[in-house]
């Protein structure tokens, strides 16, 4: 907020506000003076003025309706005139030509493209462009796929949105006429709250555009959250509405959840009962989950639990080739992908300009794993390109299954592959994201194995007999790299960190890489009998618990990591680094392990900082998942009583909430919210926020 000349204040959207809003600003008497000191006169003892900030439009999804037209919604109404300008609009880069372009007249959010025919099954890209708001705020440039329908409708019908009409009614858009008779049922219709409790459909009633229904229910939304399923409603060839399209999900009355004791934001975000691994990772400005159990989805929300919808994929090797799962996925050299490992986004070089990136991690039971794969798409179907990683590189091995970590720094794309083969583990550092890296110009792989601690080959050797990256972390523009091993002295991994921001293999011609260990810590071993950093639980969908270092994060200038640790003594730990001194252990019981004083906190598997708070959370199969932040004004946490509980164990649901699968921290209308992804074995995942007030 800044003011010029004598009478003007202005207020900064972008720094000072979130788009969408409902804001005020409230003045109280002789709070502002002109330039001479003179109170603001004129107005009550305390003034507010309400307004509301202008949110900026996207294009939220691109469909095939027919042979000959592609519908484009936006997140608002659009301006007539740009957006009905087929120069807006390119189609495979004008392979497929856009004919016109037509605004819908009672729908402003709608615009349908008359193209030239398209081939059946065909993946098409469509570029969106100077596209403007009724305000005049210019649509983000916009890439985004669909598939093309031929000149016999063979393409199945999907659902594009849901939305509240009034407190009792829901309409569904569908990407296409929907047959009357099946639209018509409301028993093709489930509807359940974010609690996972069952609405009653009464009615479902299609509308003048034959693409929307309408359902009413018993009672009123007044929850945060729905999810809606469709089931046997066919378009008017007959196709039916099929899974993954068959969901999506709109907000009721009620207020997202903002505090742990206020509920949970969601159960089983993707709708597939049970889901034992998930993650969380951010991604143009969304928060993202998956994989979904069958590995052909995502669950994305806006911060503030606003749009939520799941996302669908291509993955499409060679420039033709595509599938929508990686279960199985492209990949068939000696076996065949077999799901999704690990997620994260980040900033890196796409052919040499930075781009924000989606990356997906694939698992690869039989080994020989090839590629990881990157979207910059958008849209609500994102496709994904591979990076031939082992292919033509020969950059991994044949016992390299899948990712067991990933982080973007400075710009370069770290990855750690788990493996149980002579050159355990493997870790690569891709410069340049293209198809077909260069090795040593686009791609380098950092020889950890013969890291010391973290590789079978350094000196001391770690003796796992699976050995991965397990985390990442960065503090002073240095990268840190932990992983466990074997349950034996000095053989059980470690923490290497580089000594430059873009370090070169090890051990190469310069000291890029120093052991970090803090092996002559008293706590760090038991002096040196009986403590050692658990072993990697295996090569795929690994979580929290599975991992002896499952993160690491920055805090009033320290770095901190969890460890999980084996043996006589073994347990959980917390430890914190200046970059200088030792390693020291936080929050020690009196035995060297940080438990909070509960015993049933078997694993440590969260580490955030959520604004000026950090927070530890474990895995507990007794009392449920326990969360822990430091005391409001500690900034160097060493005691327990550096540290207070939040909420109860287990949330309110220690039953269904025992394992903590990943958490990050994001903002949302100026306020900071930890996001944490939790569920049981053999259960449903559940997402909860919480924010420190």
């Amino acid at each position: 907020m800044t003011g010029f000349g004598s009478d003007t204040i202005t207020i900064d959207p972008a720094n000072d506000l979130a788009g969408g809003m409902e804001c005020y600003v409230l003045i109280e008497s002789g709070a502002l003076e002109d330039t001479s000191a003179n109170d603001f006169a004129g107005i009550a003892d305390t003034t507010t003025w309400n307004f509301t900030i202008d949110s900026l439009p996207y294009a939220a999804s691109a469909t095939s309706r027919s042979n000959t037209e592609v519908i484009v919604y936006f997140s608002e109404a659009v301006d007539q005139t740009t957006a009905e300008s087929t120069l807006n609009y390119s189609i495979d880069n004008g392979a497929l030509a856009v004919a016109t372009a037509t605004r819908d007249t009672a729908d402003n959010k709608k615009v349908t493209l008359a193209t030239d025919s398209q081939g059946d099954g065909t993946i098409y890209t469509i570029v969106i462009s100077n596209v403007e708001d009724l305000t005049g705020n210019a649509v983000a440039a916009t890439s985004m796929v669909f598939i093309g329908t031929g000149t016999t409708d063979n393409t199945a019908p999907r659902i594009i949105s849901a939305g509240l009409v009034d407190s009792d009614t829901v309409e569904v858009q569908f990407s296409e006429p929907v047959e009357l008779s099946s639209s018509g049922k409301e028993t093709n219709y489930s509807i359940i709250d974010n609690t996972g409790s069952p609405v009653t459909v009464t009615t479902a009633a299609r509308q003048t555009d034959t693409s929307k229904v309408r359902l009413d229910i018993s009672g009123t939304f007044t929850e945060s959250l729905y999810t809606l399923t469709v089931a046997n409603v066919t378009d008017g060839m007959g196709n039916p509405v099929v899974s993954p399209d068959d969901t999506a999900y709109f907000a009721g009355e009620g207020t997202v959840p903002k505090k742990l004791n206020d509920g949970v934001v969601i159960v089983d975000p993707m709708g597939e009962g049970t889901n034992e691994f998930s993650m969380l990772t951010k991604y143009k400005g969304m928060i993202y989950m998956g994989p979904s159990g069958t590995d052909d989805k995502f669950f994305r929300v806006n911060p503030d639990g606003s749009d939520p919808e799941l996302v669908t994929f291509l993955f499409t090797t060679d420039g033709i080739n595509y599938t929508t799962s990686l279960d199985p996925g492209p990949d068939t050299f000696n076996g065949t992908e077999d799901g999704i490992d690990y997620i994260t986004g980040g900033t890196v070089r796409v052919d040499g300009t930075l781009t924000e990136c989606l990356f997906i991690g694939p698992s690869k039971s039989s080994g020989h794993l090839n590629y990881i794969y990157y979207t910059t798409d958008s849209g609500s179907t994102l496709k994904f390109r591979p990076v031939d990683l082992d292919g033509t590189n020969d950059l991994l091995g044949p016992a390299t299954k899948g990712v067991s970590s990933m982080i973007v720094f400075n710009g370069n794309l770290y990855i750690g592959f788990p493996d149980t083969g002579g050159k355990r583990p493997y870790m690569l550092k891709i410069v340049n994201i293209v198809e077909i890296p260069v090795v040593e110009t686009d791609v380098f792989n950092l020889n950890a194995d013969d890291m010391p601690r973290i590789g079978k080959n350094g000196t001391p050797l770690n003796k796992g007999n699976d050995v991965g990256i397990d985390s990442f972390g960065v503090l002073n523009d240095r990268l840190y790299v932990a992983n466990g091993g074997a349950a034996a002295a000095d053989q059980d991994g470690g923490i290497i960190r580089s000594t430059t921001n873009d370090p070169a293999p090890f051990p190469g011609t310069g000291p890029d890489w120093v052991d970090n260990t803090p092996a002559t810590v008293a706590e760090w071993d038991n002096s040196g009998s009986n403590r050692f950093s658990k072993e990697l639980q295996g090569t795929n969908k690994l979580i929290p618990a599975d991992k002896a270092f499952p993160a690491m994060a920055v805090f009033n200038g320290k770095l901190f990591t969890i460890r999980n640790t084996t043996g006589v003594s073994g347990g959980p730990q917390l430890w914190k680094y200046d970059g200088t001194n030792p390693w020291e252990l936080v929050a020690s019981n009196g035995a060297g392990i940080t438990n909070m004083g509960d015993a049933d906190n078997a694993s440590i598997t969260l580490l955030v900082l959520n604004g000026d708070r950090l927070y530890v959370g474990y895995d507990n199969a007794v009392d449920g998942v326990q969360l822990w932040r430091t005391v409001d004004g500690v900034t160097d946490p060493a005691l327990e009583a550096d540290f207070e509980q939040v909420s109860t164990s287990g949330f309110g649901d220690a039953a269904n909430n025992q394992r903590i699968y990943n958490g990050i921290s994001i903002a949302s209308e100026g306020t900071d919210y930890l996001w944490i992804l939790c569920g049981k074995a053999a259960g449903s995942l559940r997402v909860y926020r919480t924010n420190n007030n």
